[in-house]
């Protein structure tokens, strides 16, 4: 070897890691496929659920052989998605015991438009002859909405990742009257965490309430869905100069405009059925500057006016022949800062990205304290002051919020005390819509199926008490991790307070030692490692979760103590597992740059 392992990794981790974009396209794989075990519908109990997302929701009564339910038959409307639902509460029903009885009363399920897109309402007659249950849902995706949300909070079931799910034994309890009744706090829900981003992963989002992934079908009730191709970043592919990590082009000029028009409008006529198109600017900081967009960006006080009065123009040609149609556009980087002049139209849709700001403190404590190389990139003061001045002028806003580290993906990303708190902000400042980018490569070596089930719970409920985050927390990795979940929780607890308590501020590219130091973590050492060896010994068959997740510690341990053998050892767990290691091998730090002399 050229170099010791040690220096290789040593100077390695202290270098910054720079990689910009918002962009979630994943890059080739260059990782085998995952080999974590497929596992359904375990025998794991877990805790009654006591604070619902829900409202309609009065203390349980005590069991009588009048609210107990007794199914009859399942009565659909005659739409795919109805059908679908009824399918899927009897298999439920009967994987719960809940078999069809003669003294049984018919569960009718059906789509009432004046309740509101993704919207539902529950309700029970438990006497007489006109005992039923209704499920009625404002579109396809309510009346599914409403009978998964019914099971779980009804029959305890748990939707915890697409391979596993929990049934509890025991009778459903009704009462009389309206059990469950839910309006979407967020219109726009979705994650690009691998585990809810994949085409295997339809359900799994349906089930917890998502309504974004891009690949759910009629049968799932579709979804809000963006034109094929035109998600983020289309400026340099509809004016055809360039690709998305190009320099923007000249936003004045007429021949650019006709361009993106006629680009714009082939592919609508291809997918007239598309929500929202997107005509954004391309992933570099690079803009025009001629005396025409100059002027536009001075008499603006910010480039989002002109960027701005070019998505307008679109807008309003594009809605004579597409009056449901959003044009959606980013306010990113260096359009961040709303424009002082103009305003968006009614059908168009800003998407403020939070990518300068701090992710390990809420984001309205935070304090923008200097990173430890003196680095002042987050400017979360800033993105609160735009995000205000955002929501003064446009009534459709939806955030790119940021939920992993895009440089380095295997090792903690201690952010689980402000997932909450920030989610619960924007909904207070009236956006609209959620988009939290994660690890949308591979699977996680870290906890990112844990951080997708939190997020899908605070998209769809982002008043929660801390208690109740905490509590869905608890559930998720009892079911997952098995026996030993409450020393990964230990893991999770002390690993966020450490990095909360950090004199700086955190971003999404920050190296692994920066947020919880080399001196704090060998502080700790013993107690990781002892929890993470109590956690495998008593996992069961979840073995194999809690040995994948401890991947993020095996790393910071090669950090703390260079050792070749147990690095061989890692890269090939890495690629048995098909982890990446980061976004994409633009970042400094894929494998074969990090340990040169020993990856194949």
């Amino acid at each position: 070897m050229k170099k010791t392992l040690a220096l290789l990794l040593l100077a390695a981790m202290l270098l910054p890691a720079i990689l910009s974009g918002c962009n979630n396209t994943p890059p080739e794989a260059t990782t085998p496929n995952a080999t974590t075990p497929t596992v359904t519908t375990p025998e794991v109990t877990t805790p009654e659920v006591t604070t619902p997302s829900e409202g309609g929701d009065p203390d349980t009564p005590d069991i009588t052989s009048d609210n107990v339910l007794r199914r009859a038959e399942i009565i659909t409307g005659d739409s795919e998605t109805e059908i679908f639902a009824g399918e899927e509460l009897a298999k439920y029903l009967t994987q719960k015991g809940v078999e069809i009885a003669e003294d049984g009363f018919p569960i009718i399920l059906f789509i009432d438009e004046t309740l509101g897109d993704d919207c539902f309402s529950i309700d029970a007659i438990l006497q007489g002859e006109e005992a039923s249950m209704t499920i009625r849902g404002g579109n396809g995706r309510g009346v599914l909405y409403g009978v998964y949300k019914f099971l779980e909070r009804y029959a305890g079931v748990r939707y915890f990742t697409k391979d596993l799910e929990v049934i509890p034994e025991g009778d459903i309890v009704l009462f009389e009257g309206n059990l469950l009744t839910y309006e979407p706090y967020f219109e726009y829900r979705h994650t690009s965490w691998n585990c809810a981003a994949t085409s295997d992963a339809c359900s799994w989002c349906v089930k917890n309430g998502l309504n974004g992934n891009g690949h759910l079908t009629p049968e799932l009730g579709g979804e809000i869905s963006y034109a094929p191709g035109l998600n983020v970043h289309t400026l340099g592919k509809l004016s055809e100069t360039g690709g998305a990590s190009d320099p923007n082009p000249c936003l004045s000029s007429e021949e650019i405009y006709q361009t993106v028009l006629k680009n714009v409008r082939a592919i609508l006529e291809k997918d007239p059925t598309a929500n929202i198109v997107s005509i954004s600017q391309n992933d570099d900081e690079g803009y025009c500057k001629c005396e025409k967009c100059a002027a536009v960006d001075a008499e603006e006080c910010s480039p989002s006016g002109l960027m701005l009065r070019f998505v307008n123009r679109i807008a309003e040609e594009l809605e004579k022949d597409y009056p449901n149609l959003i044009i959606d556009t980013l306010a990113y980087n260096y359009t961040q800062a709303p424009p002082i002049k103009t305003v968006p139209r009614h059908n168009v849709c800003v998407r403020l990205c939070s990518i300068r700001c701090c992710f390990m403190h809420p984001l309205t404590e935070c304090n923008d304290a200097p990173g430890p190389n003196g680095d002042t990139w987050t400017r979360t003061e800033e993105f609160l002051k735009d995000l205000k001045g955002w929501g003064e002028i446009c009534d459709n806003i939806y955030v790119w919020d940021y939920t992993t580290n895009f440089a380095y993906y295997i090792p903690p990303f201690s952010n689980f005390g402000s997932l909450r708190q920030n989610m619960r902000l924007y909904y207070e400042s009236d956006v609209k819509g959620m988009f939290e980018q994660g690890n949308g490569q591979s699977p996680s070596g870290e906890f990112g199926e844990l951080r997708a089930y939190l997020i899908a719970k605070l998209m769809w409920n982002p008043l929660m008490s801390e208690e109740e985050y905490y509590h869905h927390m608890d559930e998720f990795l009892a079911a997952y991790y098995g026996d030993g979940w409450e020393y990964i929780r230990k893991f999770i607890d002390k690993t966020t307070e450490l990095a909360s308590n950090a004199g700086s501020c955190i971003n999404i590219y920050e190296a692994p030692l920066q947020s919880i130091s080399k001196a704090e973590y060998l502080e700790y050492e013993d107690e990781f490692n002892a929890w993470w060896d109590a956690a495998e010994e008593l996992a069961g068959n979840r073995r194999a979760y809690v040995r994948r997740s401890r991947m993020q510690w095996r790393y910071i341990e090669l950090l703390l103590h260079p050792d070749e053998k147990a690095c061989r050892q890692f890269i090939a767990d890495v690629n048995i597992y098909g982890i990446r290691w980061a976004e994409s091998t633009k970042n400094n730090y894929p494998p074969d740059k990090m340990f040169p002399d020993l990856y194949p």
